[in-house]
């Protein structure tokens, strides 16, 4: 991205979104002129998503789809290049990715992982996620706190003892 070759670029973007062709978008914007450089996926982005899009780091609320595979999120980041701000990255991702994340982080059975979205809505967990995704998660019925303990029924009825922490996102894991 350096020298504006985006080959090298499009290779790694392709190999990410070919693990999850329907599930993943990519796009590639110029910082300056808001040019779409490079546009990887299934089901691009429309110019009204585009637009849409702010031009500052963000995640998006939980987009809720028919199924928990059309349900999704976007995000965006600045690259920079040589501490100058050069493109905006903008993602569609789908909510049956984030349970991958939560398993790469090893979150197997034996413990109950979320992510929630900043209304405390799960979003993904590492037991069960489509049957849970879209409710509330206990322990964030009171005001909006960034980080706390919490010891009842999770949402399967089994005992826990949970860690939350609000990330700089707005989104939570616990």
């Amino acid at each position: 991205l350096r020298y504006g070759d985006f080959t090298g670029f499009i290779e790694q973007v392709e190999r990410l979104v070919g693990q999850h062709p329907s599930e993943t978008s990519l796009v590639l914007r110029s910082a300056d002129r808001g040019i779409v450089l490079v546009s990887v996926g299934k089901r691009p982005f429309d110019a009204t998503e585009l637009n849409a899009l702010d031009t500052e780091r963000m995640v998006s609320d939980f987009i809720r789809g028919a199924t928990f595979q059309d349900s999704a999120y976007y995000l965006t980041v600045p690259v920079l290049v040589d501490g100058e701000l050069r493109y905006w990255l903008h993602g569609r991702m789908s909510a049956a990715r984030l349970p991958q994340l939560l398993e790469a982080q090893n979150l197997r059975q034996g413990y109950f992982a979320s992510i929630v979205d900043r209304n405390g809505i799960i979003l993904a967990r590492s037991s069960e996620p489509e049957k849970h995704y879209g409710r509330k998660l206990p322990g964030l019925d009171g005001p909006a706190r960034n980080h706390f303990t919490w010891s009842g029924m999770n949402p399967q009825g089994i005992k826990v003892h949970g860690v939350f922490r609000r990330l700089s996102s707005g989104w939570g894991v616990t």
